[in-house]
């Protein structure tokens, strides 16, 4: 049976020993601890607490502590007591020394000698005899700053329950003491404590419960010359379980201490034998043995035994076997010694802990049916040596400390094989997860870390040896399709090509396999050492790149790449660590800047947006600036007319108490007090804003509002057409790219040639030579000036003109998908059967959008009906990334070489001048040659930067929970926003979640939408400045790249070699035949090399596959689409691994894949052509 922590009824348990004593020691608020079947449980409130408990309770523990986490080996610690008494109380509150341990704060109870004896300075001062009562009010209101938490140790001193005179006359000596150690917990003051709770301890112990011992003096607790009782407080020999070394500690939970010896006896260590295990009737005596330890205590019938031992190294399984086999045989004849003391099977507790434990393992050894739950305990102990065995031994052991593991396609794979062991060990590591995939996870125990190489080289690990320059190893092949159990001692002829899966190889895979198939398929296959040489293969590949890419990331930037999870926080944290100019990029505010914390209601702001249009007047509350604050007080609406200052409330009946719809004195249900008082208290607060403030103020009872909606004409008319103002959002101003097929298909005439052109790094050329956005906005609710002199966002109703081919302005549909339409109605409908014949007020556009990106709206042809909100910054810089770009582009040029008409001194210093003079960058000469590791680290840092600044500051998190506390608190507290929850064993569960909505999430220093939102308009624009020159020539369009048709006689777009240059991607060469079934996927055969190129989202482009989607196939759907087949559909089968993150688990998976044609960004006609929707 675990243990589990209990709660007590705090009724009134201790009204059977009322006497005055007894209440005044829980008035004075004490803290209580309780020992009973289950661990002791400390009551806490305000930082101290009385609490009533059952008379009494008893227990017989069995405590295996492990040693530390490096390995099996060292000391392990077993020992039992059993406690049987009264009143535990805890006169402890902040006796704890504070120590410091790299940089964290351990907390530990203060050291004593053996025999209990403490400083005599301490024992000479006299105790401060000041009364308690009058000093621990402060403490009850939250004066004093020392709560105990449950991560501090706890002390329990266990006593008879006190008679009404030793309540008196040993208790006061140790309240001064307490008081002392509250006002100010000095060295002397945490010994003068100890010292007087011993002395008390002491003389209860000594005096009869019926008697009534005299009063003492001041000078009755300070000790005698005698030799002082032993400390009742755990020695460093026998430590209280903490948090580190039982891992269900928590803020909720205190493991239980160890109780305190008898103070007339004292520990006893005798020679050898056996007699410490068999126990009688009569009072246990101390034990001869070595290895057992009886500490008998007549008073309370008390029984304590303790066993140290010590396990070698375990250096192999037998080891293992003969260790476990010993501590089951010491476990059982604890047992048996606490049996025959008790006769009881059902109160003997079984406990494992220590840091070897991931999870805190207790049971009893029988049930109280007489069940026997021993074998469970065998259980867990084996299965914590088995663990030790495989994985202590393995990763986990201490060479490893502060290691990171890196795996290719780790968040796909490999990291579900090794968490799914790690939970089924029972420990609980980190994780940062992205769907179901794992970006990261740690084992805390030893600060060990697993990422995925994935996430910083984007490629194949076949690709990896060439992109990073050292081609002179190769990924090699393995016969996956062979592997099964029954082959894993297989030596024999090399498996057929089949098993090798050529069918899911390219074209180009398939030559090189078959080339070297050729060349060993005579040999003989050995499947044991095949498979060791191919994996070794890959971890050398892996190695090797990892080193080459975080040697060459350091030398670049001094950044360790692998200090983060992906490349683009690398990136992140070079910007900011070496680039960034301090003041410049804001921290946006978390709640937009709107600081509304309070919730209002929709009735409220139906009535001030009613008052702010019959009155011309804006008012400010909580949907556009934030509801104003006066004084302490809140108001719903606030504006200044001519200098005076008016305050709107709107009162709801039921909350505040309408005296016509609530009878004053009937008690509201919600707030448990009379509705009058509600009413008062609204009465009070509209007399303070009037009298103290000067504020004048407007009321509106809700049932005053909801009669006026009724018979007023004229608020009807406004609620008909009323839309709630929703606040201006700058990350609904961030829109990805363009990406659309303007034709659908198309056949190049003898006198066209058709182009496929892309921009030279689009990001990077928007980040150098564009302005963004420096510091906070300025928000701007009213008296707008023209849209061209904002630099920032703007919150509009703009209407689109007609007959725009290319619209300016992206908007998104209730769906969520992105359009470029000239008609919102349109767009939401995906009017595909007929021109558009909307009004200006259906067609018009609601959003918010970038400044700069408005202003080239207006240029073409679009108006601006309302503007609802804009947010202006008087700061921008078009140099803030600069640096940073120009320092990985300089690395990038250099270490691509020479360009090939650069064969002589002339032609290259030609070169760098031309470079420097379009691109601004001066190249060294004596470091221009050929690095790929360097060139794929620039190339990455100048791809990988800008989009962290887009990141969510409240983005998913997973969490792994034991502590069923922990799994209630995610699921009902209300501040967590649950996703997705799933038991992943008995003892574990896994949680998905995010802030709820109303938490406010600080943002991190990367958090800048504005910045990414500028980034995206700019490119938008970038592309828009080309789709202008070629208009109705276009074919397709995806964010940095087109393919337009020229006519005979027609100027091509221009091309260059510098970033924000257009090249050519056919190299020379032209699409004769083009086919696009949606966005991202289209098919072309060039004209001159009959080259078939094949663009599907979603589908592997196999050997296997292109059987089945090909260009032929392509083209054929999508002609039966444009002649009205729309049913038209492509199997080709995939073969995927299937993660399951309900159990950690992976699984082959094959199906098939559905190829359609989709398209709904314009409208479609049967030729293929298309429009804006609206046009």
């Amino acid at each position: 049976m675990p243990l589990k922590r209990s709660t007590p009824d705090r009724a009134n348990d201790a009204s059977d020993s009322s006497s005055e004593e007894m209440q005044n020691l829980q008035q004075k608020r004490v803290i209580t601890a309780l020992i009973s079947e289950t661990p002791v449980t400390i009551f806490e409130e305000s930082g101290l607490k009385a609490a009533a408990a059952p008379k009494k309770s008893v227990v017989y523990l069995c405590r295996l502590q492990a040693p530390p986490r490096d390995s099996l080996h060292g000391e392990w610690s077993l020992e039992s007591y059993g406690v049987q008494g009264y009143w535990g109380y805890v006169f402890k509150y902040e006796t704890i020394v504070k120590q410091r341990s790299r940089g964290t704060e351990t907390l530990e109870p203060a050291r004593h000698s053996e025999s209990g004896s403490t400083d005599p300075e301490a024992r000479r001062r006299e105790p401060d005899t000041r009364s308690l009562e009058s000093e621990v009010q402060p403490a009850r209101e939250g004066v004093n700053s020392h709560p105990l938490t449950a991560n501090e140790h706890v002390a329990v001193a266990n006593v008879g329950e006190p008679s009404s005179s030793t309540a008196n006359n040993y208790f006061q000596p140790l309240e001064d003491a307490l008081l002392l150690l509250n006002q100010n917990p000095s060295s002397s003051d945490v010994e003068n404590y100890f010292h007087s709770l011993e002395l008390a301890l002491h003389q209860i112990d000594q005096t009869p419960p019926s008697s009534s011992p005299p009063s003492p003096s001041p000078s009755s607790s300070s000790p005698s010359p005698s030799p002082s009782p032993p400390s009742p407080f755990p020695s460093s020999s026998s430590p209280l379980p903490t948090p580190s070394s039982c891992s269900h500690a928590n803020e909720s939970q205190v493991p239980p201490p160890s109780p305190p010896p008898n103070p007339q006896v004292h520990a006893q260590h005798g020679g050898g034998g056996d007699e410490g295990r068999g126990l009688s009737d009569s009072p246990p005596r101390p034990s001869t043995s070595s290895n057992i330890t009886t500490v008998p205590r007549e008073r309370f019938n008390n029984l304590e035994l303790r066993r140290v031992f010590t396990v070698p190294p375990a250096r192999n399984i037998p080891d293992l076997a003969q260790f476990y086999d010993d501590v089951m045989l010491i476990l059982r004849e604890m047992a048996d010694a606490v049996r025959a003391q008790v006769g009881r099977n059902d109160v003997i507790q079984l406990e494992l802990i220590g840091e070897n434990v991931q999870n805190h393992v207790s049971v009893v050894v029988e049930d109280e049916h007489g069940d026997a739950i021993l074998p469970a305990f065998e259980g867990l102990l084996e299965r914590l040596v088995q663990s030790n065995a495989e994985i202590a031994s393995d990763a986990r052991r201490p060479a490893y400390l502060n290691s990171v593991f890196v795996a290719h396609n780790a968040k796909g794979f490999d990291s579900y094989l090794i968490l799914n062991t790690m939970i089924e060990m029972g420990m609980q590591p980190s994780l940062i997860m992205q769907g179901s995939k794992i970006l990261c996870f740690q084992d805390p125990d030893f600060n060990l870390k697993f990422i995925d190489s994935l996430s910083f080289l984007t490629m194949r690990l076949s690709a990896m040896p060439k992109a990073l320059g050292f081609s002179d190893q190769t990924k090699g092949h393995f016969p996956h399709g062979f592997s099964s159990e029954k082959n894993l001692q297989y030596i024999g002829a090399y498996p057929p090509p089949h098993n090798y899966g050529v069918e899911r190889m390219t074209r180009a895979q398939q030559q090189e396999f078959y080339g070297w198939y050729r060349e060993v398929s005579q040999g003989t296959f050995d499947f044991e050492k095949e498979a060791r040489l191919y994996c070794e293969n890959d971890v050398d590949i892996l190695a090797k790149g990892c080193v080459l890419f975080r040697n060459q990331f350091l030398t670049d930037t001094g950044v360790d790449p692998f200090s983060c999870i992906t490349i683009a926080s690398a990136c992140m944290k070079v910007f900011l660590t070496k680039f960034l100019p301090p003041k410049t990029l804001a921290v946006p505010s978390p709640d937009n800047y709107r600081c509304q914390t309070k919730s209002y209601s929709h009735a409220s702001i139906q009535w001030l947006e009613w008052v702010a249009r019959s009155t011309n007047v804006f008012i400010q509350h909580a949907l556009n600036k934030g509801e104003k604050q006066v004084g302490p007080y809140f108001v719903d609406g606030f504006a200044e007319i001519d200098g005076v200052a008016y305050a709107w409330e709107f009162l709801g009946c039921f909350y505040h108490g309408c005296p016509s719809c609530f009878n004053p004195h009937d008690i509201c249900p919600l707030r448990r007090v009379p509705f009058e008082e509600l009413h008062a208290a609204s009465e009070e607060k509209m007399q303070a804003l009037k009298s103290v403030y000067g504020v004048q103020t407007v009321v509106m009872w809700e049932h005053e509002w909801s009669a006026l909606k009724n018979v007023h004409a004229g608020v009807k008319a406004f609620l008909g057409s009323f839309l709630p103002p929703e606040p201006l959002c700058p990350r609904d101003a961030l829109f990805g790219g363009r990406t659309s097929a303007v034709r659908l298909r198309y056949t190049a005439g003898p006198n066209e040639t058709v182009h496929y052109v892309d921009v030279t790094s689009l990001y990077p050329y928007v980040n150098c030579n564009f302005s963004y956005p420096l510091g906070h906005p300025t928000i701007i609710h009213k008296d707008f000036d023209h849209p061209q002199n904002y630099f920032g966002f703007i919150k509009a109703t703009i209407h689109p003109p007609r007959g725009l081919l290319f619209p300016v302005l992206p908007y998104k549909t209730s769906r969520g998908k992105l359009v470029f339409t000239l008609c919102r109605s349109c767009a939401e409908i995906n009017n595909q059967t007929g021109p558009c014949r909307h009004d200006e007020r259906a067609r018009a556009l609601t959003g918010v959008w970038v400044s700069v990106e408005v202003n080239k709206a207006l240029e073409v042809g679009y108006r601006v009906g309302k503007i609802i909100e804009v947010w202006h910054f008087d700061r921008r810089s078009d140099s803030i990334f600069v640096g940073y770009m120009h320092t990985f582009l300089k690395g990038k040029q250099e270490a691509s070489g020479y360009p090939p008409e650069a064969t002589d001194q002339e032609s290259r210093e030609k070169y760098i001048r031309d470079y420097e003079l379009h691109q601004g960058v001066r190249l060294d000469a004596d470091k221009i040659e050929v690095n790929p590791a360097k060139r794929q680290v620039a190339k990455l840092c100048l791809n990988s930067f800008w989009g962290k600044f887009a990141q969510r500051s409240n983005l998913p998190q997973t969490t792994l929970v034991s502590d069923p506390e922990d799994f209630l608190r995610f699921m009902f507290s209300g501040q967590y926003n649950v996703k997705y929850f799933n038991f992943l064993n008995d003892k574990t569960a896994m949680i998905q979640w995010n802030y709820h909505k109303r938490c406010v999430v600080p943002p991190g220093r990367a958090n800048n939408v504005f910045i990414a939102a500028f980034t995206t308009a700019y490119a938008r624009l970038k592309l828009y400045s080309y789709l202008e020159q070629v208009q109705e020539n276009v074919l397709y369009m995806d964010t940095d790249s087109l393919i337009y048709v020229v006519k005979d006689g027609a100027t091509p777009l221009k091309l260059g070699n510098y970033l924000g240059d257009l090249t050519d991607e056919l190299d020379g060469d032209s699409i004769q035949e083009f086919a696009a079934a949606g966005p991202k996927s289209y098919a072309y055969q060039t004209r001159q090399k009959k080259k078939v190129v094949l663009r599907v989202k979603g589908i592997t482009q196999t050997t296997e596959c292109c059987e089945q989607v090909n260009f032929d196939s392509v083209r054929e759907l999508v002609e039966g689409y444009l002649e009205g087949s729309r049913g038209g559909v492509i199997e080709t089968p995939q073969h995927n691994i299937r993660r399951n993150k309900k159990s950690f688990l992976l699984k082959n998976c094959t199906f098939q894949k559905k190829f359609r044609v989709v398209y709904d960004k314009r409208r479609l006609f049967s030729d293929g052509t298309t429009l804006p929707f609206g046009y």
